[in-house]
């Protein structure tokens, strides 16, 4: 089969654009030297180009991270919005951690170049409802987020994502960067006030009643403590306790013998929160003694060895997070360089309960060390720098 080819236009064509005119000439060599000219429109131009484009050539974003709602491209670079599932986050504010303190519904958008490396990032706040176009934007108070909901992480380094799925453990990090108030502004929060309007008469629905119990609720809400904010005291008193989490239904712990005393003072407050409940559930905390013998005591040596791998494998992620990402807080840091610390402190008591060597974790804390005093020296060398 014989190549087609143009014989009409084999020439040169050159295009002369004038922008002052905004005159569009087209220019025409052909073979037996004649030379043509027409002029066309701006829209002629454009409509000629975008009728070559390959029609069936589609642009791939790729696998997209879970939860994702959006992605917009722009040259190589990709901005992508993200739903943010959790409802509960390890917080900063100043020098204070708030562990799994309650959060909004809330939305992040991050801007990615070729490579992974993010760029610029934004946050705020939605209802809790499922995401439509017409699904309303609140300001987020803290993390120096300016009115367009862009966030200023200061001398935080963004992160590095290797995989656009990896772009799901960012709302993670940006919560877990340290708050402050310095863009905090009245009108970014709603107000206290309990308020009602608009009422319309229903001789069957006495309006005002309904407004006054729901008045009476929010006052009561706006005192009393929510399930999850005593599940986070209870949880935290645990780990004060050094228990470990049983691997069976329900909420079993064992407690080394050196802090039974202390389960005394856990008994009478979940007493005191049975007695103070407001919608009449029954609370109890029962404490029994487990004989010391070489059959229970391997039982409670796998439970540790379930439960502590689990501690760890967290502990690690969120040091080499910190690592790879830059974290520039000190203050962060040696909080994580004592909570491994106390882990390792607690393994060593366990050893002295179980009587037996838990050698089954040395290589586990052998890396979790390392990151440590990584982290330690990181942060030592950050207050240098900023003392000098």
């Amino acid at each position: 089969m014989e190549t087609a080819v143009n014989r009409d236009y084999s020439g040169e064509i050159l295009l002369r654009v004038s922008p002052e005119s905004g005159r569009f000439i087209v220019e025409e060599h052909k073979k037996n030297g004649v030379v043509s000219y027409k002029e066309i429109s701006p829209l002629d131009f454009y409509n000629t180009i975008y009728g070559s484009f390959d029609q069936e050539h589609f642009l791939r974003s790729g696998l997209l991270p879970p939860n994702c709602l959006q992605v917009s491209f722009c040259g190589e670079d990709k901005y992508f919005v993200l739903w943010n599932p959790e409802l509960r986050a390890d917080i900063f504010y100043g020098d204070t951690e708030y562990l799994d303190f309650p959060i909004p519904r809330m939305v992040f958008g991050i801007r990615t170049l070729r490579d992974g490396r993010a760029v610029d990032c934004s946050m705020g706040v939605v209802a809790d409802e499922p995401p439509t176009g017409d699904t309303k934007m609140y300001h987020y108070p803290f993390s120096n987020v300016y009115d367009d909901l862009r966030v200023c992480v200061g001398n935080n380094v963004l992160p590095h994502f290797k995989s656009q799925t990896q772009l799901s453990k960012f709302p993670r990090f940006l919560l877990g960067i340290p708050n402050n108030d310095d863009f905090f502004k009245e009108s970014h929060k709603d107000s206290q006030i309990f308020s009602y309007d608009n009422l319309a008469y229903d001789s069957q629905i006495d309006a005002m009643a309904y407004c006054r119990r729901a008045e009476e609720l929010f006052e009561l809400y706006q005192r009393c403590a929510n399930r999850r904010q005593v599940e986070t005291i209870c949880v935290n008193f645990l780990r004060m306790l050094e228990s470990t989490k049983l691997s069976v239904n329900g909420h079993l712990y064992f407690v080394p013998r050196h802090n039974m005393e202390k389960v005394d003072i856990f008994e009478d407050f979940v007493a005191e929160l049975s007695r103070l409940s407001r919608n009449q559930t029954h609370l109890m905390a029962n404490s029994i003694y487990i004989i010391d013998d070489a059959k229970q005591r391997q039982k409670m040596t796998e439970e540790f060895y379930s439960a502590v791998k689990k501690e760890i494998a967290e502990y690690q992620e969120r040091a080499d997070y910190f690592i790879k990402s830059g974290c520039q807080s000190p203050s962060v840091m040696d909080r994580w360089v004592l909570k491994i610390q106390s882990l390792e402190g607690k393994k060593q008591h366990y050893e002295d309960v179980l009587r037996r060597e838990l050698d089954g974790l040395d290589d586990d804390f052998a890396t979790l060390k390392l990151l440590s005093q990584e982290l330690s020296f990181r942060a030592q060398a950050i207050r240098s720098q900023r003392a000098a």
